[in-house]
């Protein structure tokens, strides 16, 4: 194993909190390792903060650029890659890039084979697998396509992402628009292997990616910390089998919460919203997470929990007087609804604040209110399903 030298490990610990434009116009010449200079690792080292920790603990991980870095895989995601593969296979990565998914994964299978086009991240992928002791990994620099058209072997599995930028760097979305094209290339994947897992843009519309990628076992719509993150496609060739969406939320304690619904639950509303007319306020209220509004199964929750409501069509909030603990997003107790006294006296306090389909947005409350940002404090702002706006107080369990 090739080990990163103490001239460029100590620039970047001696420099590691400077601004990195002013470092390029003071030093000319910088260590540079495996053909990436110490500013380039520094700039990297600051985009994965929090994303790639366990990689980064590692002083002589090293990034080939900070487009890696900030293109890759968040360690939490890479892991839930990992757990749908099974210890036996033989996995190729097609698009290993930095190598997060495929280094991860590794570490779960029999075998896997990292491809990568570009010779530098190739180099990098060698050096930094050999670093985590990965024996069972093997790098090849080649264009994906053209190698696993040419290959004459039969994988377990397959993993690709297909990169999200054209020629001039600009981000792309749609499958026509990514590298490699994966609709065109399908037919060899599925020649090629048992199981193909395909991740996709979480921007992409999911009734769309299913007209484009045919016989799609699972969808997984993958959030961490309140984002989505990412469309995951798994396909087992010459299954026909009805597509399942799964709703993976993963949590920072390394914990999962998945929820499945049909493509049929896409979209489709409840036949009652919520009423505040009779002077009833419920007790609790249900923010839902990231990956449900990508899937927006707005009728089939309230099949899953039977006494929740929604509050409207174009508001995407339920309520409820029976607790819902295991409800996919957050949950908060309602304290009271905000008349115009009460909100008077809100002015300087500690208060997070959430607008849905309301006629101001969060920061426009937040600035005529005269509040901060708070803890646990929330103030919902919404309209009804008569159109009428209101303005409900809560705590976040």
């Amino acid at each position: 194993m090739c080990i990163v030298s103490e001239e460029f490990q100590a620039f970047v610990e001696d420099h590691k909190k400077e601004d990195s434009a002013s470092l390029r116009l003071k030093y000319k010449a910088v260590p540079i390792f495996c053909g990436v200079d110490a500013i380039t690792q520094i700039e990297s080292l600051r985009k994965a903060s929090g994303k790639l920790d366990s990689f980064t603990a590692n002083p002589d991980f090293i990034f080939p650029s900070t487009l890696s870095a900030e293109q890759a895989s968040n360690e939490l995601v890479a892991s839930y890659h990992a757990s749908l593969f099974r210890p036996s296979e033989q996995v190729v990565d097609l698009t290993a890039g930095l190598g997060i998914d495929s280094m991860t994964i590794a570490r779960k299978v029999a075998s896997m084979t990292a491809i990568e086009r570009f010779p530098l991240y190739a180099d990098v992928l060698r050096h930094n697998s050999s670093l985590l002791r990965l024996a069972n990994y093997k790098v090849i620099n080649a264009d994906s396509s053209e190698w696993i058209t040419a290959s004459d072997s039969h994988f377990d599995a397959i993993f690709i992402d297909p990169a999200r930028r054209s020629s001039s760097n600009k981000r792309t979305y749609a499958f026509g628009d990514c590298e490699p094209d994966v609709v065109s290339l399908l037919p060899i994947l599925q020649e090629k292997s048992d199981h193909i897992l395909i991740k996709a843009s979480p921007m992409l519309d999911v009734k769309q990616v299913l007209r484009e990628i045919r016989d799609v076992s699972r969808v997984h719509v993958v959030s961490a910390g309140g984002e989505c993150k990412e469309l995951l496609l798994e396909i087992f060739p010459g299954r026909n089998a009805a597509t399942e969406l799964l709703c993976v939320a993963l949590l920072k304690n390394g914990e999962r919460s998945i929820m499945s619904f049909s493509v049929n639950d896409i979209g489709k509303q409840p036949s009652c919203f919520a009423s505040f007319d009779a002077g009833h306020t419920p007790k609790y209220l249900y923010d839902p997470d990231a990956n449900i509004m990508k899937v927006a199964p707005w009728m089939a929750l309230t099949l899953k929990f039977p006494e929740i409501t929604k509050i409207a069509p174009n508001t995407h909030l339920y309520v409820s007087d029976k607790l819902y603990s295991d409800f996919p997003g957050r949950t908060f107790s309602i304290r009271a609804v905000a008349d115009k006294a009460t909100i008077r006296d809100l002015k300087h306090t500690p208060l997070n604040i959430v607008c849905r389909n309301f006629p101001e947005t969060a920061d426009e409350v937040r600035k005529r209110l005269n509040v901060r940002s708070g803890q646990d404090d929330f103030l919902f702002c919404f309209r009804t399903q008569k159109k009428k706006t209101l303005r409900l107080l809560a705590q976040r369990l």
